[in-house]
């Protein structure tokens, strides 16, 4: 097993969704607490180590339809690299990893482990076969991973608001995917996944331009609540961040099913940089 096919196995390149466990580390003014810093980062990785098995056991249950996929047929379980008792193995060793890491940092990370490992086995045995509750229940996941950032830091007050703008966002990205599933996959969709056949494209755009709206509206509730006004630099930030991954779900491009892929557009991380760097220096040098 080389190097690449590790890499794809573990969907290294999806670690970055547990970025939102630093929400609570910045937001909640703890990104010059030594001890805050190191909780959140070994706390992100148990989040990266416990995605990769949960990941694992989905693509091995859903190897053969992956086939059907032009994309996920490449996958090592799919493609044939790995076989499916290899995987599962190396799926219990990372899950174990995650939560023998997780006790060292709290009982209640430990739990909240464990709850986010039986919940990604309810929506792959469940909920992704449901019409809304498979994207409901991977916005859910990523704010559960969100409060996990609060509890690695010891329950530090975090507004509500930031953990709803966690949630839109998520559910955004989950309408992308599947907009961009049903586009590639065309009359075949529901052969590789039941639950694209129930979408349509009219019900996915009208439900992004209303998440779009509640997701901006809350930043900027969030930032009315914080009393610094000037934290109102970083909404523009904001909104051209969402409405060039909604820009790309309306034209159908592939890049909206595959988000990461957005961190290699020059100006999307320059914008995402200016947002970190405004962020920052607002709440810690100027409120």
């Amino acid at each position: 097993m080389n190097y690449k096919t590790v890499f794809d196995l573990l969907r290294i390149s999806q670690w970055y969704k547990n970025f939102v466990i630093f929400i609570p580390l910045t937001f909640g003014m703890k990104i010059i607490d030594t001890h805050a810093i190191y909780a959140s980062i070994l706390g992100f990785i148990c989040l990266c180590i416990l995605s990769s098995s949960y990941y694992i056991i989905n693509d091995a249950f859903d190897a053969k339809r992956d086939i059907l996929h032009p994309e996920k047929k490449l996958r090592p379980i799919a493609s044939g690299k790995v076989k499916i008792w290899h995987a599962l193995l190396v799926a219990v060793l990372m899950l174990s990893a995650a939560l023998l890491v997780s006790l060292y940092i709290s009982a209640v990370f430990f739990l909240i482990l464990v709850m986010l490992f039986i919940f990604s086995q309810i929506y792959n045995f469940c909920l992704k076969k449901i019409l809304f509750a498979d994207i409901l229940a991977i916005a859910t996941n990523f704010s559960v991973k969100s409060i996990a950032g609060i509890v690695v830091i010891n329950g530090t007050p975090f507004s509500p608001w930031l953990i709803i703008c966690a949630f839109f966002l998520a559910l955004i990205m989950a309408l992308g995917k599947r907009k961009s599933e049903i586009v590639t996959l065309g009359n075949d969709a529901h052969l590789h996944k039941p639950v694209l056949g129930k979408y349509d494209s009219d019900t996915i755009n009208m439900l992004l331009i209303a998440c779009t709206a509640i997701l901006v509206m809350s930043y900027a509730l969030y930032i009315a609540v914080m009393n610094n006004e000037l934290l109102l630099i970083t909404l523009p930030f904001v909104i051209y961040g969402v409405a060039k991954y909604v820009n790309y779900v309306n034209k159908n491009a592939p890049i909206a099913g595959r988000p990461e892929k957005l961190f290699g557009e020059k100006d999307f991380v320059l914008n995402l940089f200016l947002w970190i760097s405004s962020t920052v220096f607002l709440l810690y040098f100027v409120a």
